[in-house]
């Protein structure tokens, strides 16, 4: 069997060379370590035309990008708000003067309120995420 540091730094020009594709392709004799160079590879060309993509419009369209990526903007824009909206809840009980508790509304008034700051704060985010989506997209 060969020594492989000794085949790898022989200047000869065998063909049992294992580390190149073919003869052609060798670094120059004398290199010390033979690396593997190969021929680019190329296709070739055909001379039918490919049949038409008819989902085109959906794939590769960049209206159709940057509208989806508004929408959707949007719609991450509303879960963040109801998240952040849920998080930023003041469940403190308020003292009014001299250390006496503010009687608390009655418990529709509440939710009423609630869902109101959440809804309003969850179309603060779906506005701010698609306008920012929509500027970075390009529309």
């Amino acid at each position: 069997p060969k020594d492989p540091l000794a085949t790898m730094m022989s200047s000869s020009d065998d063909d049992s060379d294992p580390y190149s594709a073919t003869p052609r392709s060798r670094p120059p004799v004398g290199a010390l370590f033979r690396l593997p160079y190969f021929e680019r590879f190329v296709v070739p060309s055909s001379q039918v035309a490919p049949p038409p993509d008819p989902m085109w419009l959906w794939t590769q369209s960049c209206a159709f990008k940057a509208a989806t990526g508004t929408l959707l903007g949007g719609f991450f824009g509303v879960l963040m708000g109801v998240f952040f909206g849920v998080l930023g809840a003041d469940p403190s009980v308020t003292v009014g003067p001299g250390g006496r508790l503010v009687p608390q509304a009655p418990i529709a008034d509440q939710l009423r309120a609630t869902t109101r700051s959440l809804g309003e704060k969850a179309a603060w985010y779906a506005k701010s995420f698609s306008a920012i989506t929509a500027l970075f997209s390009g529309l």
